[in-house]
């Protein structure tokens, strides 16, 4: 697995994915070539949720805010997955995913909220945002790959 550090950003790419177990290829095979972008301010966690996307198939780049990654989203080819934090500084997922959505070419790509807050006003203000689901951290593998299927496939 290749990587490179561009600023705060970190791009994680693969030119050959490890090798998965059937379902695994599957799911990734019927996408085809996705991209997925990881926001988070917590460097452990973007970390985490990085490897486990890159699990299912996906080119991940990872940002560490919502500015970071409106900015991405202007400089990127276009990402078919995001992967967002709920509470970050300055501008947390919520205000993050409302200025996505505002943007034509992001406004039917999934946004997936990753969060500790459990709540069903959390679940309900992620999703009033314009998020398609709500993961709670620690991120379990088998919810993150039947989200993704859900969504993406």
């Amino acid at each position: 697995m290749a990587q490179q550090r561009t600023g705060s950003v970190r791009v994680i790419a693969s030119s050959s994915p490890p090798e998965r177990p059937a379902t695994q290829r599957s799911t990734a095979a019927r996408r085809g070539a996705s991209r997925a972008l990881v926001v988070d301010d917590d460097r452990s966690c973007r970390l985490v949720a990085s490897a486990m996307i890159a699990r299912l198939g996906f080119s991940v780049t990872a940002a560490v805010d919502g500015p970071n990654a409106l900015s991405l989203m202007d400089t990127h080819e276009p990402f078919t997955l995001v992967l967002m934090d709920y509470m970050m500084p300055d501008m947390d997922g919520p205000m993050t995913t409302r200025l996505i959505r505002q943007r034509d070419e992001y406004c039917d790509v999934p946004i997936i909220a990753l969060t500790a807050r459990i709540s069903a006003r959390d679940r309900d203000i992620c999703l009033d945002a314009g998020m398609n689901e709500y993961l709670s951290k620690p991120i379990v593998m088998n919810q993150l790959r039947a989200v993704v299927e859900r969504l993406c496939c």
